[in-house]
């Protein structure tokens, strides 16, 4: 799925790839989509999420399982002995091939005539184990360390949700029996009122309330701890929830001036007569994991050195421009700008005199354009700019001069004044072509046009 690309640019795709397919989901439906999702960017014949049976540790369910790319009923499977239970005691486990040689009675690997198998232990808050992530496949693994280092990637948002997913099963089970775990949960657990006030609130909710008292929190509305941009979307699931609807989502909390990221869930609970009474309601922080996420997903989609988007980014930025160019009916412009003598500057000065150049190139470059328009670098000395909504060429190429002039400046660098240029191509949407392929071909050999004929710009 990813050939023909570096181990960390295949790994950094497939993270980038995941993540956004996980990006809008929540409860069961996170796990049966990361199963797939994994299978496909690992092309591996099955994943799955195992839950440790809370009674019997020797047994395990696996309730999301996805088998050649397809979800698949759930199993429940003895795992004493397995190396499902070995992957559990060591934190993580990696058999290349012959598999069930080494665990012949291991009731997964034989049902589903493994000769491979990866594993990671997912445990909860406190360190204690609640199941495994794991990936099985009929022949030797394609690509040990490709697959290990993607599963472990997600298994720190795994065990949050299956804590989530435990803690909403608490819920379910009798109020008052319970009232001593929900109060010493390391979650907020809560009860609202149909006008979506709280009723109770547990200590560690109180906490992330603002390191207030329960009874403080007492008949507020739960809207006012909603960030402003999410209190339409959360009245609407409140609303949802009156109606006897069980809900789950994500949304930003501001408290004390701090924002944060909170996983929840809304549980409606009924009298004798079959009618919404109150809600009972779980949030987690997952600030942490999503900006961990996010900044894997920003690494992988932006070029090490400058931080400017790198050429993947900039293909996907540029097919976007395209459609909104054909819908909105603007031209659009596509500039290629190639440094001139940059190449005698790494070799007096160094690597490490070109790399800082480099990256005070990658500042003027974006201040030479709109916020809304993208610089990317594309490969060592060369960059791109998409100019969008533009009126006519004349626009694209002031913006040209504009580079060409803030280019030409010197550069103080390490004590060194140095002097280079800057030769840039221009293609224009639709004259010089309606599609990503014709644009670049255009661009770039406008470019080498303007580098012959020293460094003017050519469109």
């Amino acid at each position: 799925m990813y050939l023909g690309r570096t181990a960390q640019a295949r790994l950094d795709d497939a993270i980038r790839d995941v993540a956004s397919g996980l990006s809008s989901v929540v409860g069961e439906a996170f796990f049966h989509s990361l199963v797939v999702l994994l299978s496909e960017a690992m092309e591996v014949e099955h994943v799955f999420v195992a839950e440790l049976d809370c009674i019997d540790h020797d047994r395990a369910s696996l309730f999301a399982l996805s088998s050649y790319g397809q979800l698949s009923n759930s199993l429940t499977l003895k795992i004493g002995g397995s190396a499902s239970q070995l992957a559990l005691d060591q934190g993580t486990l990696s058999i290349v091939a012959r598999a069930r040689e080494e665990f012949p009675d291991d009731e997964l690997l034989s049902s589903l005539e493994a000769e491979s198998f990866v594993g990671r232990r997912l445990p909860d808050s406190s360190g204690i184990s609640m199941g495994l992530i794991g990936v099985v496949h009929g022949s030797p693994l394609p690509d040990p360390s490709f697959i290990e280092s993607l599963v472990g990637t997600f298994a720190g948002r795994v065990s949050a949700e299956l804590e989530r997913r435990q803690a909403e099963s608490v819920l379910r089970s009798n109020e008052l029996r319970l009232r001593s775990i929900v109060e010493s949960a390391p979650v907020c657990i809560h009860e609202l009122d149909r006008a979506g006030c709280f009723l109770s609130i547990n200590a560690e909710g109180a906490r992330m309330a603002g390191n207030m008292f329960a009874e403080e929190i007492i008949g507020q509305a739960y809207l006012d701890y909603v960030a402003p941009r999410d209190q339409k979307r959360v009245s609407d699931l409140l609303a949802r929830a009156r109606d006897g609807c069980d809900c789950q989502f994500e949304y930003t909390s501001i408290v004390d001036g701090c924002t944060r990221v909170l996983s929840a869930s809304l549980v409606p609970l009924f009298d004798e007569d079959g009618q919404v009474t109150k809600l009972l309601g779980y949030s987690q922080d997952i600030t942490e994991q999503k900006t961990s996420e996010q900044q894997l997903v920003h690494r992988a989609e932006h070029d090490n050195l400058t931080d400017l988007p790198n050429r993947g980014l900039f293909m996907d930025r540029l097919r976007s421009g395209i459609a909104r160019a054909k819908r909105n009916n603007k031209p659009l412009a596509l500039l290629f700008v190639d440094l001139n003598d940059f190449k005698p500057v790494n070799d007096e000065h160094g690597h490490h005199t070109g790399d800082r150049l480099l990256r005070v190139v990658a500042r003027r470059l974006m201040a030479a354009v709109r916020e809304v328009d993208t610089v990317a670098r594309i490969g060592g000395d060369e960059f791109a700019v998409i100019l969008e909504a533009i009126t006519d060429a004349e626009d694209a190429a002031a913006v040209a001069a504009k580079i060409a002039d803030s280019i030409g400046e010197p550069f103080c660098i390490d004590s060194a004044t140095l002097r280079i240029g800057a030769s840039t191509g221009i293609a224009i949407y639709p004259g010089d072509g309606d599609e990503v392929a014709s644009l670049l071909r255009h661009a770039d050999a406008a470019m080498y046009r303007a580098k012959r004929a020293g460094g003017r710009c050519s469109a």
